[in-house]
């Protein structure tokens, strides 16, 4: 009988683990914006294993390890106008960025990772004295998920992302109080999440999360930005259409 291949936490610290992220990552992220080497070297960077294979990856980083990403989007000036907002230094935020999660790990497993990452970002912004954690994502699906585990915005609306506009979501909370908030949604997004699909599903009349139109129900409108958010629901909206700064020219891998 076979053994079962172990999962497992690495650190990303060679440029081999660093080749298998950033391929992981422009092949499940979702996200036009490269990641460079640079920032992986710099940044602590983490990969989630199966076996050999890497199933899962995130950043964390610091202005004092590499620019922050969130910020590379933006003319400098814009971005230090969306920290001034909200009365934010930059020297205070821990950021957790180029996330990707292989979308064939079960619900227990994407529980595991996203528990780990939790902990890992409260542990490194607790020993490098960070009062804040940003995250970020340009994949409207995601947005809802992240605005609920960081309920603070920073910036939701549109940006210029290598010479296309899209929609951007920038969330932020402290660091204190930050673990009980979000393992309270990972475990409703993963675990009731489940147990709806695997049970509710049983259910006649189909799910209860997707019942079967009957009569003249209308057609369920597409949600885009606009419609998923209120402007009651975010502290800002806005556009800057100057943000088309460029990553720096680190080598990209092939």
């Amino acid at each position: 009988m076979s053994r079962p291949v172990p999962y497992y936490f690495d650190r990303a610290d060679t440029r081999t683990k660093q080749k298998l992220y950033v391929s992981g990552y422009r092949k499940f992220a979702g996200n036009s914006i490269p990641l460079t080497t640079g920032y992986t070297n710099k940044a602590n960077s983490f990969i989630y294993n199966r076996g050999r294979d890497v199933v899962g990856a995130f950043c964390l980083n610091t202005i004092e390890q590499h620019e922050l990403r969130y910020s590379i989007v933006w003319p400098r000036r814009d971005w230090e106008y969306i920290l001034e907002r909200k009365s934010i230094a930059e020297e205070s935020i821990l950021e957790v960025s180029a996330t990707w999660i292989d979308p064939k790990l079960s619900p227990k497993r994407r529980l595991i990772f996203y528990a780990e990452m939790l902990t890992e970002t409260v542990k490194q912004a607790r020993l490098m004295n960070k009062e804040y954690i940003l995250v970020g994502s340009i994949v409207e699906k995601l947005m809802p998920f992240m605005g609920a585990v960081l309920p603070g915005s920073l910036y939701d609306g549109f940006c210029d992302i290598n010479n296309e506009r899209q929609w951007v979501g920038l969330y932020i909370a402290r660091t204190d109080g930050l673990v009980l908030r979000a393992a309270n949604k990972i475990i409703q997004r993963f675990v009731l999440g489940w147990l709806r699909n695997r049970f509710g599903s049983n259910r006649k009349g189909g799910s209860p999360d997707k019942p079967s139109p009957t009569g003249n129900s209308p057609k369920p409108k597409s949600i885009g930005p606009k419609s998923r958010f209120s402007a009651s629901k975010r502290n800002h909206r806005g556009s800057f259409s100057q943000a088309t700064r460029k990553l720096d020219s680190d080598e990209l891998y092939a």
